[in-house]
């Protein structure tokens, strides 16, 4: 079983680690047991008390966009699925650092007595993800973008701030690259935009076949005005010309739209599974997803046009119904993506490298009520084409509490939007019931007595189930430099990975073997009438030198100990192994461990070489 939430590297061919991660037990501790034990002691209920916190962070900001400070938990309103719930838990994070109502804790004198000592407010760091869709955006703008982004940051940087940089890898991909892991050190990520302003276009050659298109349906209105000037026994010959031509560009609408909507959800995907592996990451999650635009709804430009010469009318909605229906839209995909995103608490930003293609003196605006796209956007291919690319993104943005800016002069407020994001917000808590698994929660808050001011918010959110958050945290283990010391390094279980031999192959790849072992005393074990077991679950992700990394898959590891051997076996460890098929190179192993009966896991990693000499010997890192 592999939880969904990962993505992939981008083909067995060229990936470094195998599109499958072969892991299979290599050692079981103790003895088997017979399946119908196995099965009872699998199913066994523990009544566990716990306390289901619902956490929603709000933007609020004036008619300016100014930040709102010093609101209380007493000035919102907060509604699930339509109905108002009691704030429990609430601060404020103002200019970086977390404020709340005063707390107070009391201490021990050093002559015995007691004294009273306010709790100093908490710092948290800044993690922001800068996405770039190479596979939708032209090389010029780009280039451009890049570049605004690299000169606002540089005279930007916070103290505090990391970032990283991701790539979709190609058209013909579902994978995207880290191109620089989280740093603080600005010439790292600057270097990275530099490289990646300078790669080769990832994405299909569309455009020029939409450009073609529009230039095709161009002649047609321009045919039809030429046959409207003649006499009336000459139309039918030029009407007959201009329907054979309709029906040629008809026939090569409903090709580009087919190829366009394939791209476009690979697009999309690529996007979803990136969002997955952030999810683990502590705190507030920001992606910038920087691209052209995504058009969700290929064709329907085009129809437009069409449809309306008056040579063609005649012809009825069944002439271009071929084109035009829902199997050629890709807003559901867009819908699961921004749920995907609500549910993992990460924010999409947007900023939209492409000049828009508005009439003159025409400007696309944002309402901040219904995310509805207001302006002069004029009747013409393009713009309405570029209207068809935007709306998805500012859907994308508006659902999930971020930001959208629209063109290359919008840069640098967005980016200074997402980082004052950051830096200022609420979060508003309340205690809930559990929800069926698979179920969102609708949200809406509002500032009471205030509707001057604007509030951003996620649009729903999701109970996570312990499984996910363990495949979560093996995911983000793979993004994190600097591992050890950081929010991700927990090991309450003291988990380890032994490193066993590597084994060559004739077909130039290896197979590493690697041994998970758990203190038995660390488990909660479960009593039974022969035996005592542990419901433990591993899972296990890879990160190759190229910044690609592999599905999560997820394994039992079966711990069964005689009860006459327990008390001897709580002072050793249990050995569960897999096998990882991988090509040489550098590359990132990590593992999360669930103890599921006590709700408890720990995360490792393992960097090695695969295949180098220096690497060969066996070795234990935590």
């Amino acid at each position: 079983m592999s939880p969904s939430g990962t993505y992939r590297p981008a083909s067995p061919r060229v990936a470094l680690v195998s599109a499958t991660i072969s892991c299979g037990l290599l050692l079981i501790s103790w003895s088997a047991v017979p399946a119908a034990a196995e099965e009872s002691a699998w199913n066994m209920v523990f009544d566990v008390t716990e306390v289901n916190v619902v956490n929603v962070e709000v933007v609020v900001t004036d008619s300016q966009g100014q930040f709102v400070t010093g609101l209380t938990s007493e000035d919102f309103e907060l509604l699930e699925n339509g109905k108002p719930v009691e704030i429990s838990n609430f601060y404020a994070m103002e200019d970086g650092v977390t404020k709340s109502a005063p707390t107070i804790e009391t201490v021990v004198a050093e002559d015995g007595g007691q004294a009273v000592a306010a709790i100093a407010p908490i710092q948290r760091p800044i993690h922001l993800v800068i996405y770039v869709d190479t596979a939708n955006i032209a090389k010029v703008n780009r280039s451009k973008v890049l570049t605004r982004v690299r000169e606002f940051l540089l005279e930007s940087w916070r103290e505090g701030m990391r970032v990283m940089l991701v790539s979709n890898e190609g058209p013909a991909s579902d994978s995207a690259v880290i191109r620089q892991g989280f740093t603080s050190v600005p010439h790292d990520l600057f270097l990275a935009l530099e490289n990646i302003s300078k790669a080769a276009i990832a994405g299909p050659r569309l455009d020029q076949d939409l450009a073609i298109l529009r230039r095709d349906l161009m002649s047609i209105k321009e045919n039809t005005a030429r046959g409207n000037s003649t006499f009336d026994e000459n139309r039918p010959r030029y009407e007959d010309e201009v329907f054979a031509q309709a029906q040629l560009i008809l026939q090569r609408m409903a090709i580009y739209s087919e190829q366009a909507l394939v791209h476009v959800r690979r697009t999309i995907g690529t996007l979803s599974r990136f969002v997955d592996t952030v999810a683990g990451m502590p705190g507030r999650k920001s992606i910038l997803y920087v691209t052209d635009g995504l058009d969700v709804k290929p064709g329907a430009d085009l129809i437009n046009v069409l449809r309306s010469y008056e040579s063609i009318t005649h012809l009825g909605e069944s002439f271009t119904s071929t084109v035009d229906n829902d199997r050629r839209n890709a807003m559901r995909d867009v819908d699961r993506l921004i749920a995907r995103a609500n549910a993992h608490r990460v924010t999409l930003n947007i900023l939209d490298a492409s000049p828009p293609s508005l009439s003159v003196g025409g400007a696309a605006e944002i309402d901040g009520v219904d995310g509805t796209i207001t302006g002069n956007w004029g009747t013409s291919l393009s713009s309405l084409g570029q209207r068809n690319r935007v709306e998805a993104l500012v859907s994308m943005a508006l659902e999930t509490g971020g930001q959208a800016g629209l063109g290359l002069s919008a840069v640098a407020t967005t980016i200074d939007g997402v980082l004052t994001d950051l830096d200022n917000h609420y979060s508003l808590g309340y205690v809930a019931d559990r929800l069926e698994e698979g179920k969102s929660r609708t949200i809406k808050v509002a500032v009471k007595g205030r509707k001057d001011l604007r509030v951003r918010h996620r649009s729903s959110v999701r109970d996570k189930t312990m499984l996910e958050h363990a495949a979560e945290r093996a995911q983000a283990a793979l993004l994190i430099d600097d591992f050890t010391g950081s929010e991700i390094d927990d090991n309450p279980l003291d988990v380890a990975l032994v490193r066993r031999e590597v084994e060559s192959q004739e077909d130039g790849n290896f197979v590493v073997p690697v041994l998970v072992t758990i203190p038995l005393g660390k488990l909660v074990l479960i009593p039974g009438e022969d035996l005592h077991q542990a419901q433990v679950s591993m899972f296990v992700a890879v990160r190759d030198d190229r910044g690609r990394t592999s599905d999560v898959d997820q394994h039992l590891c079966p711990i069964r100990i005689p009860n006459a051997d327990v008390l001897t076996a709580l002072g050793q460890r249990a050995t569960c192994g897999i096998r990882l098929m991988m090509r040489g190179g550098p590359q990132r192993v990590a593992v999360s461990v669930l103890d599921a009966t006590a709700a408890v896991h720990s995360t490792v990693r393992l960097d090695l070489d695969v295949g180098a000499v220096a690497d060969a010997g066996t070795r234990s890192l935590r």
